[in-house]
């Protein structure tokens, strides 16, 4: 699972990384993992791929979010994610592969379970993507004192773990 310091510092490494890059190829599903699901059609991801090049990356609480000339590429749960600099093999195993024109590539293996996917901006129907975006990241200058106080005075706050209080308070507090 990606943990929210991890996708951080890939964001941050990815930005250091693939932005400039023009996207020359597109490999999605070589390897069949029965845990591995794909935000988007899977079908559609070289069309919406191709020829785009990136241009930011940044994560949203535990994922990994990289854009490229109108689409979203996210990765999520339990993807591991390298990047193989030009001439160096890639791995015969994973799940996406994005290919630069610079001749170095993006992986995306996916160990126990885990998920990828390319999507339009606003392309994406999902409550934790959604509540990703929606939310500060306890990292941000957002998530202050004020913001920390509005989750622990949710109705029935008290009663909850804490895990289960910020789920609670997504859905009661959605003005913040």
């Amino acid at each position: 699972m990606i943990e929210l310091p991890e996708a951080f510092n890939l964001a941050d490494q990815a930005r250091g990384v693939l932005i400039g890059k023009r996207i020359t190829s597109v490999t999605v599903g070589r390897t069949p993992h029965k845990m591995a699901w794909y935000y988007g059609d899977q079908n559609r991801f070289h069309e919406l791929l191709i020829d785009r090049v990136m241009d930011d990356a940044s994560n949203l609480g535990g994922l990994v979010e990289l854009k490229a000339g109108g689409t979203n590429v996210l990765f999520g749960d339990g993807v591991n994610l390298r990047h193989h600099r030009k001439g160096q093999e890639r791995p015969d195993k994973h799940q996406l592969l994005l290919e630069f024109d610079d001749g170095s590539a993006l992986s995306a293996a996916v160990q126990m379970y885990g998920g990828m996917g390319a999507f339009t901006e606003g392309g994406l129907d999902n409550p934790y993507y959604k509540v990703a975006r929606e939310r500060p990241s306890p990292l941000s200058s957002d998530f202050d004192d004020g913001y920390f106080r509005s989750i622990l005075s949710a109705p029935g706050a008290g009663k909850l773990s804490l895990k289960a209080l910020d789920r609670k308070s997504t859905r009661l507090n959605s003005s913040h």
